[in-house]
């Protein structure tokens, strides 16, 4: 019987930090053991209600992100400094045998305090391309996991192993087919999606809402025979995307975010979005084509090494936000209506990038420590 453990996640800032580190906790929790998230960043009281709804407790460290001019460093090592004192003072109350950081700058204080106390250093990175914190953090740590191959290995100063990248449970679990997922569709949206016709899956809004709210939707409506289109469009974005859909003679389902990501991926016969790591995971545990549009000011563009490492498998396209124009848009869209077979069968071969077991694999390297 393995022995009951004590875990510590920090996993605060974006959410491809947080529901990967959510969707370890809850597995973690559901073997037996114990577990409490460290979160912070602007999305810290929100982050911490979801750990809440999942039966998770959480604690809201401070962090500090590196100062971009040298009036910011005093504010900085202040701020690092509390983040310290806070998680040692919750590592003596909890008394973890391991932590675990999922990347950034959030995780920097908690990891500094772990190290001083003892407490053996977990890593994980989802991107293709490891972080400067986990770069930093990788001299202190036992071993650094990875959701895909790093281009950047050799930055690394601890035990390296690419095990992939955590999915949530509920995609994995879904498994039905695309005419019953139509059915389901139809029912939950009160929609009239055909089964017969293509589904184009949009999302990624809420990091550039020109590219995808105005110049995708003016595209998809040029077509001679538009597909039909469900469409995320990012908090506080719908009704200007409704405008640039206006006019529309296609099957549209129009939607901020939704919970059901599982039903749309299943429906999908094209995925457009950025190149997140969580995303590229998913897209390829559900073996759809993607055209990946990576967003241009992510931290040092690691989405265009993660879109790369998709596009090695036949099964992506990528192209630059700036180039997303309907000069660009309208010939690969027609091109990809034309020969659906042919994106289908590419589709599939993004299998070989997916990981489903990434999440018990990292527990089980989490139980070895």
């Amino acid at each position: 019987m393995q022995k009951k453990s004590k875990l510590i996640i920090t996993c605060g800032g974006t959410g491809g930090h947080f529901y990967p580190g959510l969707t370890i906790a809850k597995e973690y929790k559901e073997q037996g053991n114990e577990v409490e998230l460290f979160i912070n960043g602007k999305n810290a009281d929100s982050q911490a209600q979801i750990a809440k709804d999942n039966g998770l407790n959480s604690i809201i460290v401070p962090s500090a992100q590196i100062p971009k001019s040298i009036w910011g460093y005093l504010p900085f090592c202040i701020e690092i400094l509390s983040g310290i004192m806070i998680a040692r003072k919750e590592f003596k109350r909890f008394r973890p045998n391991v932590f675990l950081g999922m990347g950034s700058f959030t995780a920097v204080p908690s990891a500094l305090a772990a190290k001083l106390m003892g407490i053996p250093i977990v890593l994980h990175d989802g991107n293709a391309k490891i972080g400067k914190a986990n770069r930093i953090l990788s001299r202190i740590s036992k071993v650094l996991l990875t959701a895909f191959p790093p281009v950047n290995s050799k930055a690394i100063h601890c035990k390296l192993k690419h095990l992939g990248m955590p999915v949530r449970k509920e995609l994995l679990d879904k498994n039905i087919s695309k005419s019953e997922a139509i059915e389901e569709l139809n029912s939950k949206f009160k929609v009239q999606f055909n089964a017969e016709e293509p589904i184009v899956l949009v999302f990624g809004g809420s990091q550039g809402a020109k590219t995808f709210n105005e110049n995708i939707p003016k595209s998809i409506k040029k077509l001679d025979r538009p597909p039909q289109v469900i469409h995320l469009t990012g908090i506080g974005k719908k009704y200007t995307t409704k405008d640039s859909y206006s006019d529309n003679l296609f099957n549209l389902l129009l939607l901020e975010t939704s919970n059901e990501m599982s039903l749309f991926y299943t429906l999908a016969d094209l995925i457009i979005c950025r190149a997140g790591g969580s995303s590229i995971a998913e897209v390829a545990l559900f073996a759809k084509y993607a055209l990946l549009i990576p967003y241009p000011y992510a931290a040092e563009l690691h989405q265009e090494d993660n879109a790369a490492y998709l596009a090695s498998s036949e099964g992506a396209s990528v192209i630059k936000d700036k180039q997303c124009t309907e000069e660009v848009l309208i010939p690969f869209l027609s091109d990809w209506l034309l020969n659906k077979d042919k994106f289908n069968k590419l589709g599939k071969k993004s299998a070989k990038c997916a990981s489903p077991n990434a999440t018990y694999e990292i527990i089980e390297i989490i139980n070895e420590i």
